[in-house]
Order: structure tokens, then C-alpha cells, then sequence
């Protein structure tokens, strides 16, 4: 019975110990965007409308910025997907994404920034 009771109690208990310590990091995900992929978007800019407001990226029509547009297209494509699956939200449920931002693959300057601070130094 103690063994029991100890099995049942620390599943419990690590299933409140992953909802205490829930972070953003928890929903994040990364996608890698190559050069086709940016080239078809470029290509497709004179097509972007703006069918519903974004939360993670400023409006296209403000920004008139090729970045800020794909911000808005992922959005957008998240979103829309995120509704087309079964079980995932409730039909009145409203999902936002809070913010999207970029990064580019910058090792090779990393590092030589890096060296240079240690010559420097």
C-alpha cells in the first residue's frame, strides 16, 4: 500500500511540478527559412493582403518592409492551420501569437568578433 500511495503521489506530483514551471520556451519554435523559400515570398509581396489583424508583427501596410510582410504570412499560416486540426481549440477559442522574431546564422562573424576580443584583450 505505501509503495502504491508513494508511485501515485510523486506522479502528482510531477505532473504539478511541470505545470509550475511552464515557460514561454514551452511554446516556441523555430523554422528555418531558406533561400527559395524567401525568393517565392518576394515574389508573392504584391499578393499580401491583409485578411485579419497580427499580434507578433506591425501592420505590412505600415511597415512596407519584406520581413515584416513574411512575419505576417507566418502568422497568418500558423493560425490557419492551427484551426484546420481537430481537438486543438474550442470553435469560439481565439489563439494569438505573441511575438516572431528572426535570427540569421552568423557563426563566422561570432567568432571572429570573438577572436578579436581576445587579441584586444
Amino acid at each position: 500500500m505505501c509503495v502504491f500511495y508513494l508511485d501515485s503521489t510523486s506522479s502528482l506530483d510531477e505532473k504539478m511540478w511541470d505545470l509550475s514551471t511552464t515557460t514561454a520556451s514551452d511554446f516556441t519554435c523555430e523554422m528555418t527559412i531558406t533561400k527559395d523559400m524567401w525568393n517565392e515570398h518576394l515574389l508573392s509581396m504584391s499578393q499580401i493582403d491583409e485578411p485579419r489583424p497580427t499580434y507578433s508583427v506591425p501592420s505590412m501596410l505600415e511597415m512596407g518592409s519584406p520581413a515584416v510582410a513574411l512575419g505576417q504570412r507566418i502568422e497568418n499560416e500558423v493560425l490557419a492551420r492551427l484551426h484546420r486540426l481537430p481537438f486543438v481549440l474550442e470553435k469560439d477559442e481565439d489563439i494569438k501569437i505573441a511575438h516572431i522574431s528572426y535570427a540569421y546564422d552568423n557563426r563566422k562573424l561570432l567568432n571572429l568578433l570573438i577572436d578579436r576580443g581576445h587579441l584586444i584583450t
